[in-house]
């Protein structure tokens, strides 16, 4: 199941100025699926309410009890704007570059350094763990008004 059409996503972009004709039938709808499948992994936690079929339902969308960030409720049948938008946005990026939106992240390796006898250690600070993660700001920017609680890129136990 994915969010949008192909005749849509076609709309959508030659609307903006990008030729997106030289991509077949058949690729535009492999990436709407991997777009909407990323779409939903990534901003889930971000919206309102639950799937309308529970686990039976395929995307995080329709849901009930969804409202925006202004608290305008949205109906348990609708798949917002917002939500195709930002697939079409998403799609273009996997068309783009393949496996993009499926990018692994392997940190730099540390590197140390013999000083006097003492070990020196050089390695990257990151402010937080979503700093590993590809992000895409149009899609945050078209997301913005569905997200009502804060996402985090990485969740789970730390051990030391």
């Amino acid at each position: 199941m994915t969010y949008g059409t192909n005749a849509a996503f076609t709309t959508y972009h030659t609307a903006r100025g990008r030729d997106v004709s030289a991509y077949s039938t058949t690729e535009i709808d492999a990436a709407l699926l991997v777009a909407s499948t990323s779409l939903d992994n990534r901003y889930r936690s971000a919206f309102a309410g639950c799937k309308v079929d529970g686990r039976d339902q395929a995307n995080e969308w329709p849901r009930n009890g969804a409202y925006d960030i202004n608290g305008d409720s949205i109906a348990a049948t609708e798949t917002p704007d917002e939500v195709e938008s930002a697939t079409y946005e998403l799609a273009l990026q996997e068309l783009i570059l393949p496996g993009a939106l499926a990018l692994n992240y392997s940190p730099p390796k540390f590197e140390s350094v013999s000083v006097d006898g003492a070990v020196a250690v050089k390695y990257n600070l990151l402010a937080d763990a979503s700093e590993l993660q590809t992000s895409f700001q149009i899609v945050d920017e078209i997301l913005s008004t569905l997200m009502v609680h804060s996402i985090s890129g990485l969740s789970g136990a730390a051990y030391l």
